[in-house]
């Protein structure tokens, strides 16, 4: 199944203009979804990418309305973590398939109902026991595919079907064809469960990447805010950073002059859902030399994120720099990429 992935500024761009004026932060939501599922129709064939799309942009912490709506549904049905992005997921899908899944269809549902029908008992009884272990769309769609070839290998039932479709033209056969997966989208319960936990799959992992993103460089992130005087911004990151207000402002030319950084994390001996970050800074020209140390903590509950603490060291102040020095000569002088350490949260 070959996914032609849409442009993320002019999809975002997209949603957001769109007048939301549905009642209830879930409602904005699904019509949220709706939107992206039809702007992605412009580009996909393929009702699932079409899923898949609109899940990529619209059910995601990135999107403010995704946040609001996750904290609502966690504080109704007390959950968190995957179950509630699972729930959050599986309740759009349902109410999509049953809203809006055959709105950009253009084909006559009631007139192909009775072969549709036909059509899904033969496959669903198939795809039961084909889609035991299936983990990707490839995969299912390979095996939808090779429950469509044991039907129409089926005389009987080929006969009836025939029967059904007597009257039809070639391309009316065709559009029937072309409407057979959504049909049994809606109608059969395991291809609908195998496709929505697919479609779940991709959520999660957008979750926790855009977790981890969030993660990889709070100090540029809370320099930048600094720079630029965004006070409100910045208050939400780091509530109390007026606190620290002089050692952010004398890492921040040390920061922008690094070419990288010697990372290492831990975890508050104290509190455990408290991250601590140490940087030591470094230059690679005209020499390469340590140029300074940033430490900082930090606690992130759910998809918030909350500088505590911070501290810049000068290089001459930095503690353990001997030790400091040597790491850095046995290794490259790049940008050491380090995801945080998983915290207790």
């Amino acid at each position: 199944m070959k996914k032609i992935a849409l442009s993320t500024l002019s999809a975002w761009a997209f949603l957001f203009c769109f007048p939301q004026s549905d009642s209830t932060n879930y409602q904005r939501l699904l019509n949220q979804f709706h939107q992206a599922y039809i702007y992605s129709g412009q580009t996909q064939k393929n009702f699932f990418n079409q899923l898949m799309d609109a899940s990529n942009y619209v059910l995601r912490i990135e999107n403010p309305l995704f946040k609001t709506v996750k904290r609502e549904f966690a504080a109704h049905h007390r959950i968190e973590g995957d179950s509630l992005i699972h729930k959050i997921s599986d309740s759009i899908y349902s109410a999509f398939a049953e809203t809006y899944l055959w709105e950009d269809a253009k084909a006559d549902l009631i007139k192909w109902k009775t072969s549709l029908s036909l059509c899904n008992e033969k496959i669903c009884s198939c795809v039961s026991l084909k889609f035991r272990g299936a983990t990707s769309a490839q995969n299912l769609l390979d095996a939808f595919n090779d429950c469509a070839k044991t039907m129409t290998s089926d005389a009987l039932f080929m006969s009836r079907l025939q029967s059904e479709l007597r009257n039809a033209s070639i391309q009316d056969k065709q559009t029937m064809s072309q409407l057979a997966p959504r049909y049994c989208y809606q109608n059969c319960p395991v291809y609908n469960a195998s496709m929505n936990n697919v479609l779940f799959e991709k959520v999660a992992e957008n979750y926790f990447l855009s977790k981890r993103d969030l993660l990889f460089d709070l100090k540029q992130q809370l320099i930048r805010l600094y720079k630029e005087n965004k006070t409100d911004s910045l208050s939400q990151l780091f509530p109390r950073f007026k606190d620290f207000e002089k050692d952010i402002k004398m890492s921040a030319d040390a920061v922008s002059r690094a070419d990288g950084a010697l990372q290492d994390n831990k975890a508050d001996q104290r509190d455990q859902t408290i991250a601590i970050k140490t940087e030591t800074l470094y230059a690679v020209s005209p020499k390469l030399k340590i140029t300074g140390q940033v430490t900082y903590s930090y606690k992130m509950d759910d998809d918030i994120v909350n500088v505590l603490t911070y501290k810049f060291l000068p290089y001459n102040k930095i503690p353990n720099l001997k030790s400091l020095e040597e790491e850095l000569a046995n290794s490259p002088p790049e940008i050491k990429i380090d995801v945080a350490s998983p915290v207790k949260q």
